[in-house]
Order: C-alpha cells, then sequence, then structure tokens
C-alpha cells in the first residue's frame, strides 16, 4: 500500500512507532498494520514511491531521522 499525505486524524494508520535498528537507522512500524515503510523496489529515483510492506531486513526499509 502506498503511503499518502493527508491530514491528521489521530486514526492508528496514521501512527509510527520508531525501532531502532542501531547506527542511526530506524524502522518506521505502523500502529494499524504492523507493518513498515519502504521504499518500494529499492528505488533510488527522486519520485520513488514509500509503501507499506512486511519488515524484511532490507536497507530500504531503514530510515534516519534528522532533526531540522
Amino acid at each position: 500500500t502506498a503511503l499518502k499525505q493527508w491530514t491528521a486524524n489521530a486514526g492508528a494508520n496514521q501512527k509510527w512507532r520508531l525501532l531502532d535498528k542501531g547506527s542511526g537507522r530506524f524502522l518506521l512500524v505502523n500502529k494499524n498494520s504492523g507493518k513498515v515503510a519502504e521504499v518500494s523496489g529499492a528505488s533510488t529515483a527522486i519520485s520513488a514511491v514509500v509503501v507499506q510492506y512486511t519488515a524484511n531486513g532490507g536497507s530500504n526499509q531503514l530510515w534516519i531521522i534528522t532533526p531540522q
């Protein structure tokens, strides 16, 4: 399932847990589905689609959180 931007509504589908995988990398786990956010097809394109998928240890499922 592709992730979409949407107005906040406090739904479980909009809640994510950060799971620390070390070295500053995290899995983003959706509270509703239990699936993780990943870049589809491990694409490196600027327009790559982010989807929910079963955790499988792929590097395309690891995220770095950068403070602004």
